[in-house]
């Protein structure tokens, strides 16, 4: 990326969250600004001072093709990601940056991938100690704790609730939901604090049978 110090992600599902991840990384770690969005509109106005990253992993997102329409009729040729489809198509067109990405076993595992292509783009030098360091923790928890063990946990419930902390780990937290909702078929609701605490938290005082709560914290961000 140009040395801009904003960056404007746009991406649907799983390819979106990478945005949301790298909102939260950067907020404890650089002075870089993510910007991300999973709407029908942008946040902003397209300006040629904020980076635009347009990421599908099938190509054929259709909001994340409007998004990449809007764009290059406000004269921005943004960078795009994709595994083939009309985003790749239309990038060569319109003369943008495009970034192939490998076959995945799913789309949602592409993640780390992108993750990892981004960061490469970003402007900013982050603390790759403190990360990797990160890193080695994540790695660690998930050779501890196996996908089919969450799975199982939830399995009975009527509802698990994932709670994340704002500029923190919501990132992570919608990550989560994302993949129980899709790939495990579990009913999972997504939820932050502080705000949960003011609102959302008033609705356990009548009862929550067959409900859970898991809550992600870090002690990196």
């Amino acid at each position: 990326f140009p040395s801009h110090d904003k960056i404007f992600i746009y991406g649907m599902g799983g390819s979106g969250v990478v945005g949301r991840v790298l909102e939260n990384f950067l907020f404890a770690f650089s002075d870089t600004q993510i910007i991300e969005a999973m709407a029908y509109s942008p946040a902003l106005v397209f300006d040629q001072d904020v980076n635009t990253l347009c990421i599908s992993y099938s190509g054929n997102t259709w909001e994340t093709l409007d998004i990449f329409h809007q764009a290059v009729a406000a004269g921005i040729k943004p960078i795009t990601m994709s595994h083939g489809g009309q985003l790749e198509q239309l990038s060569s067109a319109a003369g943008c940056t495009h970034i192939p990405l490998p076959q995945m076993l799913t789309p949602r595992s592409s993640l780390p991938v992108i993750l990892g292509i981004v960061s490469g783009l970003l402007p900013q030098q982050i603390d790759a100690v403190r990360v990797s360091g990160m890193i080695r923790e994540s790695v660690k928890f998930y050779q501890e704790h196996d996908f089919s063990d969450w799975v199982a946990f939830a399995a009975p419930l009527t509802l698990l609730h994932v709670w994340g902390v704002s500029n923190h780990t919501d990132g992570l937290a919608y990550r989560a939901v994302t993949q129980l909702n899709e790939n495990a078929r579990v009913l999972t609701a997504y939820a932050l604090l502080p705000e949960l605490a003011h609102n959302l938290i008033v609705g356990f005082e009548q009862g929550c049978g067959g409900q859970e709560v898991l809550v992600l914290e870090t002690e990196y961000l």
